[in-house]
């Protein structure tokens, strides 16, 4: 499931969802249950696999966590 605001129905259903094991996505960032209990995010690299360098990859790991902190400060 894809949301586009936080603080909507919309959202509350993606969390829902989350609490059930699926996923949802907001602003390209994934979340979702690990069978562990820990909370997984993802982010699609901004870079095609022969550009990517690790300053690339940390500049996208530091989207991933600034999406993560705007939905749960």
């Amino acid at each position: 499931m894809e949301v586009l605001e936080p603080n909507t129905q919309r959202f509350e259903v993606a969390l829902e969802l989350l609490r059930e094991g699926k996923a949802f996505t907001y602003n390209d960032v994934s979340f979702w249950i690990a069978p562990d209990g820990s909370l997984r995010v993802s982010i699609d690299t901004s870079w095609r696999i022969e550009n990517t360098t690790e300053q690339t990859a940390f500049s996208d790991l530091r989207r991933a966590k600034e999406v993560l902190a705007h939905l749960a400060p």
